[in-house]
C-alpha cells in the first residue's frame, strides 16, 4: 500500500533528523562515564593489586654451602631456600626436597582446607606432582 510505505518513509525520516542530537548526547555521555571509569577506578585499583603481587620480603638460601639471608626479589633458579614456620608467604615456586609444608593455598584454588606439601623422592625416576609443588604467594602454615 502507497500510503503505508509514504507514511513509514516519513516517520523514519522524523526520527533521524530529529533525534541526532539526542544520540550526539548519549555517545557523550558514554565516552564520558568510560574515561572517568578507566582513570579514576580502575587505573587506583590496578596500582594496589601491583603494589600487593610485588613480595618485598628476605628469606635464607643455601649459596656456597653457607645460609644466607637475601632480599626475595635476588632470588634465582636453582637456590634453595629454608621456609621457617609460621605463617610466612612464599617467596618464589619451589619442590619440596626436605621435611614437609602446610600451605594455605585458598587463594589461588578456593578450597578453604590447609594442604599438606610432601618432598620429592630420592628416586631416578621420581616424578614432581602437586604433591611436591609448593606456589609462591601461598601461607605457610607449618614446615
Amino acid at each position: 500500500d502507497f500510503t503505508y510505505v509514504f507514511n513509514s518513509i516519513g516517520t523514519w525520516s522524523y526520527m533521524v533528523y530529529s533525534s541526532w542530537n539526542i544520540g550526539i548526547f548519549w555517545l557523550l555521555l558514554t565516552l564520558s562515564s568510560g574515561i572517568f571509569r578507566s582513570l579514576f577506578i580502575v587505573r587506583p585499583n590496578q596500582k594496589k593489586i601491583r603494589e600487593l603481587a610485588q613480595l618485598h620480603t628476605e628469606c635464607k638460601v643455601l649459596r656456597d654451602g653457607a645460609w644466607t639471608t637475601i632480599p626475595a626479589a635476588d632470588l634465582v633458579l636453582g637456590d634453595v631456600v629454608c621456609v621457617d614456620d609460621g605463617s610466612s608467604k612464599l617467596p618464589c615456586d619451589g619442590v619440596v626436597i626436605e621435611g614437609s609444608l602446610v600451605v594455605n593455598e585458598s587463594m589461588l584454588t578456593g578450597e578453604p582446607m590447609p594442604i599438606q606439601k610432601m618432598p620429592v623422592e630420592h628416586s631416578q625416576h621420581a616424578t614432581i606432582t602437586k604433591k611436591n609443588i609448593a606456589y609462591a604467594g601461598t601461607t605457610c602454615l607449618q614446615s
